[in-house]
């Protein structure tokens, strides 16, 4: 599963935007990778919401690791998720599901080709796949 925080799909649609701009592809070539970003975010990407509780922790990462605000909102919404994977493996586990072995536990990786957050997202935790 490829979870993404809604705000993605913002910074893609700004990035295209910004491609055409500068002449990078045309008008038909920007509107084509608009329709495919729309589909994979309807069929592919499990779409985060940015919550208040997802904002207030991105203000505190933000600080913390020196990241510009939609990198902050980016790590945040992976540690909320995390955390989120860690409470349903905990009740699975508390239904009488057997417990994981050591290792088993839901891991978040944090998928980013922006060298900041990917040291801040190893600072907090996060794996980076290889």
């Amino acid at each position: 599963m490829v979870a993404v925080s809604e705000i993605g799909h913002v910074e893609a649609r700004s990035a295209l935007a910004r491609k055409e701009r500068e002449g990078a592809f045309s008008a038909d070539e920007h509107d084509t990778a608009v329709g495919r970003l729309r589909r994979d975010f309807l069929g592919v990407y499990l779409p985060r919401p940015v919550t208040g509780e997802v904002i207030a922790r991105a203000g505190d990462l933000a600080r913390k690791h020196a990241l510009r605000a939609y990198d902050a909102v980016h790590l945040a919404t992976a540690l909320v998720l995390r955390e989120e994977a860690q409470e349903l493996a905990k009740g699975g586990r508390e239904a009488g599901e057997p417990a994981a072995r050591e290792g088993d536990e839901p891991r978040v990786a944090m998928m980013t080709f922006d060298d900041p957050l990917t040291r801040a997202a190893g600072k907090e935790g996060l794996v980076h796949p290889q």
